[in-house]
């Protein structure tokens, strides 16, 4: 008996002693991922990532979780929220509202225009010519009336119902009004292909941010605001360091519209609440290459493992999030739950959902998964929650368009009550829709089955750049490829002794390099330039340059390259580069 309750406290004691030990290594993993983080982002975003996660995971708001529970999922949102980073402005200290339904937020929109004293900067797709319009219109003339600055930014295809009468009144009284990408090409300002879109729903009023899903039209609220209702919105108000984030992604759209209008980021905003909310502002624009939007969300996917909460209008993923999603439900077993529009907003024919009809059929049925289709309105909210704690809400649908052609702008909110506010509403419109069975007629009909499978990939083959062009990195990068390949099986040896004395004779300066490679780029017929075009092996050494430094200003020859001087290669003149490369090798 003596022995036996001997053993029994020995086996308590090395439980414990295991425990500790393994907290105390779940802490060094922890101070390491924070190291790395204050390394790559400084100390500030170290310790705002750290509290961040530290308020999401801990014991008072994680009762059923143990300590190295807790540890490990501090540690892996650390590093989520640490590579996040590079794909957006975050800061902490901030306060973020939820705002459902025009009813809602528009008064608290239009309260934030009239208290403006600095600037009222506002970017909307949809900007109607109703009466629920007509009184954004009115609180912009008023607040320009006060001498605030403010700027409109229109879509040339949502807001061609914008009254013209506004437009010219607006800038007759020095109101700047751009219109994004006009849609007609060679007789306007157009910037790109007609599927060039900004789809971006921002508002920057002083020190108060608006962004979300809700356009400036009647769809958007009741009929006693003057709307029809048709539309069900999520917005959100902003306040705190992350509105200068906000007012970043708009001056961005500023100059992706190729308007003169110029505006410098708008000072610091003081931190609301300590610790507040840790906020990041992500955005996306096919034409700069940046889709850290669309990464972050599945970086999310893959990295979720309770929970993962979705509401999209137009529901047909990208080929990369949707099998990122198939992935999450089917093989990582984690439940989801998807809530899609159950009627369309286009007339005659809803081409929008059919193609959603389709692109929703391979989920409905999956084990973990749960599909409702909302159909009392139109559902045009766009957000989703990971785990509970990670939130994502603003204009970005889970389609291929605002992918492929739109700017777009959500933010990420890691905070348990703006996650858990975001999982009421979901979980309310959820019960009010109605759950999809793969023996409804729209799914077991052949004939609609065919129609959906049409629609479905006559969106998909609109989406293609093949379609709008818009995307041509690739073919840059593969040209490129190509004539390097080239030169480097024309004059292998030469170009290797060449790439020696790049990287031994020159220095690198900010200043003075585009004149040099300016006038050198005359000398061929291709956009590369070579000092001498009588050489061809000295292509390769050009590209070299180009290709490291081509976002730099200046080329400078060192003074220990005999023979040469920095004037020489900035007149054009050749150089005789059989002998500087003689000259490296000796």
């Amino acid at each position: 008996m003596v022995f036996a309750r001997l053993r029994e406290r020995l086996g308590e004691y090395k439980r414990w002693a295991l425990g500790q030990k393994r907290l105390r290594q779940k802490e060094a993993e922890f101070d390491t991922i924070t190291k790395e983080c204050s390394r790559s982002c400084g100390s500030e975003a170290a310790r705002e990532v750290v509290e961040a996660v530290c308020r999401a995971y801990n014991g008072e708001v994680c009762p059923d979780y143990t300590d190295d529970q807790i540890y490990t999922a501090r540690e892996k949102w650390a590093e989520i929220l640490h590579t996040m980073h590079k794909h957006g402005k975050y800061s902490s200290g901030n306060d973020v509202q939820i705002l459902e339904g025009g009813d809602t937020c528009f008064p608290v929109m239009l309260e934030a225009i009239d208290s403006a004293k600095d600037r009222v900067w506002m970017e909307s797709y949809i900007f109607d010519g109703s009466s629920v319009a007509e009184t954004f219109y009115d609180a912009l003339v008023r607040a320009k009336g006060r001498g605030v600055d403010v700027i409109l930014i229109l879509d040339a295809c949502g807001g061609s119902a914008f009254r013209k009468e506004w437009l010219e009144h607006l800038r007759s009284i020095g109101v700047p009004v751009v219109v994004f990408n006009p849609m007609v090409p060679f007789l306007t300002d157009t910037i790109g292909p007609p599927c060039f879109r900004d789809h971006r729903k921002i508002l920057v009023a002083d020190n108060t941010g608006f962004c979300g899903s809700m356009n400036i039209h009647q769809e958007t609220c009741s009929p006693k605001m003057g709307g029809d209702g048709h539309f069900y919105d999520v917005h959100s108000r902003m306040r705190g360091p992350c509105v200068k984030d906000l007012a970043d992604v708009f001056i961005s759209s500023l100059k992706e519209s190729g308007s003169d209008i110029v505006r410098s980021s708008i000072p610091d905003v003081p931190a609301v609440a300590e610790p507040g909310m840790y906020v990041q502002v992500l955005n996306s624009c096919v034409r700069r290459q940046d889709y850290g939007l669309q990464k972050s969300l599945q970086l999310l996917l893959r990295s979720a493992d309770q929970s993962v909460i979705i509401a999209s209008a137009y529901f047909t993923p990208p080929g990369f999030l949707r099998r990122t999603l198939i992935d999450t439900i089917t093989r990582r077993k984690v439940k989801t739950s998807l809530l899609v529009s159950g009627n369309s907003d286009f007339w005659p024919i809803p081409g929008d959902l059919m193609a959603q009809t389709h692109a929703v059929r391979q989920f409905v049925g999956l084990p973990g998964c749960d599909v409702s289709m909302y159909g009392a309105q139109h559902m045009h909210a766009k957000y989703s929650s990971f785990d509970g704690v990670y939130s994502f809400l603003g204009s970005n649908n889970f389609d291929r368009y605002s992918t492929r052609r739109n700017l777009e702008c959500s933010i990420g909110v890691m905070d348990r009550g703006f996650a858990e506010g975001i999982r009421s509403i979901h979980e309310d419109k959820k019960h009010k829709g109605f759950k999809p069975s793969l023996d409804d007629w729209y799914f077991s009909n052949s004939f609609v089955r065919l129609g959906c499978f049409i629609a479905y990939y006559c969106l998909k083959l609109s989406g293609q750049n093949i379609v709008d062009g818009l995307n041509i990195y690739n073919t840059q990068w593969r040209l490129r490829k190509e004539l390097l390949v080239k030169a480097l099986n024309k004059e292998a040896g030469i170009t290797v002794a060449t790439g020696m004395m790049w990287g031994l004779a020159f220095q690198l300066n900010r200043e003075v390099h585009t004149k040099f490679l300016k006038k050198a780029l005359k000398s061929l017929p291709t956009k590369y330039c070579c000092l001498d075009a009588s050489r061809p092996w000295f292509v390769y050494w050009i590209l070299r340059a180009l290709e490291l430094l081509g976002n730099l200003d200046r080329i400078e020859v060192a003074d220990d390259m005999a023979g040469c001087d920095s004037s020489s290669y900035e007149s054009g003149d050749g150089v005789d580069g059989v002998h500087l490369a003689r000259l490296l090798c000796s």
